[in-house]
């Protein structure tokens, strides 16, 4: 770079990046980072007026950054409005945005659908990776990057109409996009749990036409043909539409320590945080058609923190030798849906 002195006072000076007075357009900042070399990386918007609506389009989600020895601008996606608002995250050679960028129900307002783009070489290419939200109600806006951020808390923001007033619920979203949160809307007391819903989680992985199907975007439904069904996939926080079998029930047996005579027969499965109006219940049968509830009072009962989910681990020991099978499952029930 080149040393200037302060304040700068002309619009010609070293400093100036890009001169896009000189192309008619306007920029709009939305987020500046830092890569693993501490070269600046900035995020903007890029518009023919100050003005919304289609007059002054096109505009387009942009990034420049800095190698060490000259400037690099590549167009991520198109724009829907000067004042869209996103978040770049950048780890290694995986760099992110989560913006909205998809068209929200109001077009040209601010905000959108919240969607997460990926670029595998530094910001040179822009791709699509996953659609946080889908068939809003109102256009989802200012997503903003969480400081220090870990699993599921990654990015949040708001929702609203642009054109009028409106209710206005907050979210928070996970790093792979797979799941949202809402905010409770009311509180009673001075906390309460934020809760994921999966009607929300419906409206966000299918398409409209999708979602009039209940053979596709049904509780029972498995449109993926993995053998797990949409309430499964949303309960056990697995990922989507994609056959992903991590998280689901599993049940294992040891002998207990030497010196002692048993076996211990453990089950263990993920539970979604604040999971809205979900019940997990634990049954087993003999046979595979009469289902039980565990017996209470014989299962020790523990959790780990995996994040997103709550990893339930229930453990046993018998102190007889199995002569019979059994059989194990997690049965789900939700309020919403």
């Amino acid at each position: 770079g080149t040393p200037v002195t302060l304040p700068l006072d002309t619009i010609d000076n070293p400093a100036r990046v890009i001169d896009y007075a000189s192309e008619d357009k306007l920029q709009y900042t939305v987020d500046l980072e830092f890569d693993a070399e501490g070269h600046p990386v900035l995020l903007y918007v890029t518009s023919f007026g100050h003005q919304p609506g289609p007059a002054n389009a096109p505009r387009e989600w942009v990034l420049t950054r800095w190698d060490g020895e000259q400037w690099h601008t590549h167009t991520v996606a198109p724009a829907g409005h000067n004042y869209d608002h996103g978040s770049l995250y950048l780890a290694d050679d995986r760099w992110t945005i989560l913006a909205p960028i998809g068209t929200g129900p109001r077009e040209w307002g601010t905000g959108g659908e919240m969607e997460r783009w990926v670029s595998l070489d530094r910001g040179a290419s822009w791709e699509r990776e996953r659609r946080v939200t889908r068939n809003s109600e109102r256009n989802q806006k200012f997503a903003r990057r969480a400081i220090g951020h870990r699993d599921p808390f990654f990015a949040f923001w708001a929702d609203g109409d642009p054109d009028g007033f409106s209710e206005s619920h907050l979210y928070f979203t996970n790093e792979s996009g797979s799941q949202v949160w809402r905010l409770p809307y009311e509180m009673e007391g001075e906390t309460a749990e934020p809760g994921a819903r999966f009607s929300d989680w419906r409206k966000n992985r299918f398409a409209a036409g999708e979602l009039e199907d209940s053979a596709i975007s049904g509780a029972s439904a498995d449109p993926a043909g993995t053998g797990i069904s949409n309430l499964e996939h949303f309960a056990f926080g697995l990922d989507g539409r994609w056959p992903v079998r991590e998280g689901l029930p599993e049940v294992a047996r040891a002998n207990v320590d030497a010196g002692e005579s048993g076996t211990v027969v453990t089950l263990a499965y993920h539970r979604l945080k604040g999971g809205y109006g979900l019940t997990y219940e634990v049954e087993i049968s003999p046979d595979l058609s009469n289902w039980t509830p565990l017996p209470p009072g014989e299962w020790a009962t523990r959790r780990e923190d995996g994040g997103e989910v709550w990893r339930v681990i229930l453990s046993r020991v018998l102190e007889e030798p199995l002569t019979e099978p059994l059989f194990y499952r997690v049965r789900i029930l939700a309020e919403d849906l």
